[in-house]
């Protein structure tokens, strides 16, 4: 994340993150290693001392037990930070999974986006799984390139 755009969020906007961030990372119940390191960072920055029975309970636990309350008022800037933040989050493993799509419905109107613009955001989240998948894909060619 960017540092500089994130400790310019006010430190509800910034805990609002994180817990959407850790929403958004168990919301399809596969958490892979890169949806992990997502997972581990957000708890990290909330100061949460993190061991695996920690890790096991979130990710075991069910979407509905993290609440997101609707902003009444949030500058653009600062919305459209903490959904691209999101967002990312959701493409990290290089799928868009039905549930993260509904999920980043949700949390767009939380932040004051028209839902008019969703397709926007879907047609970006996709394009980005894709260059996540490609990635992966291309770490596993690599591997046989490698001389050690």
């Amino acid at each position: 994340m960017d540092q500089y755009k994130l400790q310019r969020l006010t430190a509800d906007q910034r805990q609002w993150l994180y817990d959407a961030v850790i929403k958004m990372v168990i919301s399809d119940k596969d958490v892979d290693d890169a949806e992990m390191s997502d997972l581990l960072s957000a708890l990290d920055i909330r100061g949460v001392e993190v061991d695996k029975k920690l890790i096991d309970k979130i990710v075991r636990s069910t979407v509905d037990s993290i609440e997101l309350t609707p902003f009444e008022k949030i500058e653009y800037d600062r919305a459209f930070f903490i959904l691209i933040q999101i967002i990312r989050s959701s493409a990290v493993d290089g799928v868009l999974a039905e549930q993260e799509k509904k999920l980043i419905r949700e949390i767009a109107g939380h932040l004051n986006f028209k839902e008019a613009g969703l397709d926007h955001l879907y047609e970006w989240t996709v394009k980005l799984a894709q260059v996540n998948a490609a990635e992966k894909e291309l770490y596993r060619k690599m591997k046989a390139f490698h001389q050690n």
